[in-house]
C-alpha cells in the first residue's frame, strides 16, 4: 500500500527532488578543463590561458564534446584542476546562452572530477550579471570535489546524455530528455564543494542512477536530484517541474543526502521556490536516503509567508506541476522507500528542514531520530 504523508511545518513533526561554427580549443597546459574541446552543434569558440579556459556561446544554444587529455591511466580523471577558473560568456547579438558539454573519455566507466572554479555569465548593455545555462554530461561519472565552486545561471550535470536536435539545441520547449545511461554511473558532490544559482529563478538538475549531496547547493529557485537511469525534466519557468521517469535506478541508495540544499527565502505566492528529491527502482528495492548533517529547504524569511516553498521527496512516483504524481510509476518493481534518520555518519548529526515537507513512497517511508530533527 502506498504511504503518502504531508505535514506544514508549523505542526513540527514529520514527514509529511545545423551544426554551426566548429572550433577547438588546443591542449594548452595549466589551462582550467585539461581536454580538448570541439564545437559539434551550434557555434561557441573557446580560448585557453594559463589555468582559464574561456567559452563564448555564440547561437542560443550550443554542444561541445570534451575529449580529456587523460587517456591511458585508470581510476577518476582530474577534469578541472583546484585554482583553475572556466568561464562561460554569451557571444555578441546573444541575449541568453544554454550549452550542453559532453565530456567523452576514452573508458567510458571513469569518473571526470572538478576541483576547480566554474562560472556562467551575461554581459549586455547593464554590464556583466550571472547567467546562461551549463549542462555536463559524461557516461561515467562526475565528481565536484572539495575545492570547486559553480557561480552559474543554470547548472545541469547527469550521466544520462541529453537528447540534441542536431542544431545545438538539447532543452527543447523547456524540456530536457535524459537518454539511459550506464546503471554503474554516479555524482558526487563533496564536501566543501559549493554550487551556487542565484539568479532570479534559477535551477540546479542533477540526474544520474546515484547521487550523493554532501556539498552545499544554493539556488534562487528550483534544486532537482533524480536518482534514475533515463527520464525526462520540463522546467517550467514558474518553478512548477515535471519529472518523470522512464527507466529507474538498481542503485540500493540512488540519492543519498548528507549536505545543504537551499536558497533564499520565497517572496511569496507565485515565486515558487522547490527542492525533488525523485528516485525510482528498476530491478530491486531502492531508497531515497536523508542522513544527518542534512540541511534542506530555504532562508526562512523576516515577515514573508512560505507560500511557494516546498521541499518534495517521491519514492516511485512522478513530479507534476511541482507535487507528487497522481499515479506511481516504480509499482511492482522493487520497493520504494525513504529513509529519515539524523545520526552522524561522518557528516555530523542532526537534521533541519526549513521548509514545508510533502512525500510519497510506495512502499515505506521511517523517520528514525536519534539526536537531533528540526521542522
Amino acid at each position: 500500500m502506498a504511504n503518502r504523508f504531508l505535514r506544514d511545518l508549523t505542526q513540527c513533526s514529520a514527514i509529511a527532488i545545423a551544426t554551426g561554427l566548429v572550433l577547438s580549443g588546443g591542449k594548452a597546459q595549466a589551462q582550467s578543463f585539461a581536454a580538448t574541446g570541439t564545437v559539434a552543434e551550434g557555434a561557441a569558440t573557446i580560448t585557453t590561458g594559463v589555468g582559464t579556459t574561456d567559452i563564448t556561446v555564440q547561437t542560443p544554444s550550443a554542444v561541445i564534446d570534451w575529449a580529456p587529455d587523460d587517456v591511458n591511466g585508470v581510476g577518476d580523471i582530474l577534469f578541472q584542476p583546484a585554482g583553475t577558473t572556466a568561464t562561460f560568456t554569451n557571444g555578441m547579438g546573444i541575449t541568453n546562452f544554454a550549452v550542453l558539454n559532453r565530456i567523452l573519455p576514452t573508458d567510458i566507466t571513469r569518473r571526470i572530477v572538478f576541483d576547480g572554479n566554474v562560472v556562467s555569465r551575461i554581459q549586455n548593455a547593464m554590464g556583466t550579471q550571472t547567467g546562461g545555462t551549463v549542462f555536463f554530461y559524461t557516461p561515467g561519472g562526475i565528481v565536484i570535489g572539495a575545492n570547486a565552486t559553480f557561480d552559474v545561471g543554470n547548472l545541469g550535470l547527469t550521466t544520462a546524455a541529453p537528447l540534441t536536435d542536431g542544431n545545438g539545441n538539447f532543452i527543447v520547449n523547456n524540456q530536457v530528455r535524459f537518454q539511459q545511461s550506464q546503471g554503474t554511473a554516479s555524482i558526487s558532490i563533496d564536501p566543501g564543494a559549493r554550487i551556487n544559482a542565484l539568479a532570479e529563478g534559477s535551477y540546479v538538475a542533477l540526474f544520474a542512477p546515484r547521487i550523493t549531496q554532501a556539498g552545499d547547493i544554493y539556488v534562487n529557485g528550483q534544486a532537482a536530484m533524480v536518482g534514475a537511469e533515463a527520464g525526462t525534466i520540463t522546467f517550467s519557468p514558474d518553478g512548477l517541474f515535471d519529472i518523470e521517469v522512464e527507466i529507474g535506478s538498481d542503485a540500493g541508495v540512488p540519492i543519498e543526502h548528507y549536505g545543504s540544499t537551499g536558497g533564499p527565502a520565497s517572496s511569496g505566492a507565485g515565486d515558487n521556490h522547490r527542492i525533488y528529491l525523485v528516485s525510482v527502482a528498476k530491478n530491486n528495492a531502492a531508497t531515497l536516503a536523508i542522513r544527518g548533517g542534512s540541511k534542506l529547504g530555504f532562508d526562512i524569511a523576516q515577515s514573508a509567508s512560505m507560500d511557494g516553498e516546498a521541499i518534495v521527496l517521491s519514492a516511485g512516483y512522478s513530479i507534476t506541476v511541482g507535487d507528487i504524481g497522481p499515479e506511481a510509476i516504480g509499482a511492482g518493481i522493487g520497493e520504494n522507500s525513504i529513509a529519515i534518520d539524523d545520526f552522524d555518519y561522518g557528516f555530523g548529526p542532526g537534521l533541519e528542514f526549513t521548509s514545508d515537507v510533502l512525500g510519497a513512497a510506495i512502499h515505506q517511508a521511517n523517520l528514525n531520530v536519534g539526536t537531533d530533527t528540526l521542522f
